[in-house]
């Protein structure tokens, strides 16, 4: 092998290491460069609690899957707020509010409590039975 096929031999090697090394460094800067933009994003998913926003309603409405809608939070009832939870078929089934205490009031089909539970911040608990025929029947912890 002459010594001129061998200049070019290495000039060819060195030319492709040089290409290689080029490669290498491209490659080096885009893997930092997605290893940064990945931690960047799971930085800033981290903090959303601190960031969250207030909303300001004077009802809210859950909906489930089939578009029914399942419970209301409200503020129209003076200034207590109400919750109200539906069966499967829309109707008013639960209520729970705030009387002297936190209240759970079972309704009838009609959307008439039937019977509640009130528990007051001193501990005590009132039950309420209503009887078909009007009568209330009370007992209290």
């Amino acid at each position: 092998m002459s010594n001129t096929n061998q200049n070019e031999g290495l000039q060819t090697l060195l030319n492709r290491v040089e290409s290689i090394e080029s490669e290498n460094q491209r490659m080096k800067r885009t893997g930092k460069l997605v290893l940064g933009a990945s931690v960047l994003f799971g930085l800033l998913g981290a903090p959303t609690p601190m960031f969250c926003k207030t909303v300001w309603a004077e009802c809210l409405v859950l909906r489930n899957s089939a578009g029914r809608d399942v419970m209301t939070m409200d503020a129209y009832s003076g200034d207590r707020p109400m919750t109200t939870m539906r069966d499967d078929h829309g109707k008013s089934t639960v209520r729970l509010s705030w009387d002297e205490g936190l209240k759970m009031a079972f309704l009838n089909d009609k959307g008439k409590a039937t019977s509640s539970v009130r528990v007051t911040s001193d501990g005590k608990t009132h039950v309420t039975q209503s009887e078909p025929e009007g009568q209330e029947v009370s007992m209290w912890d």
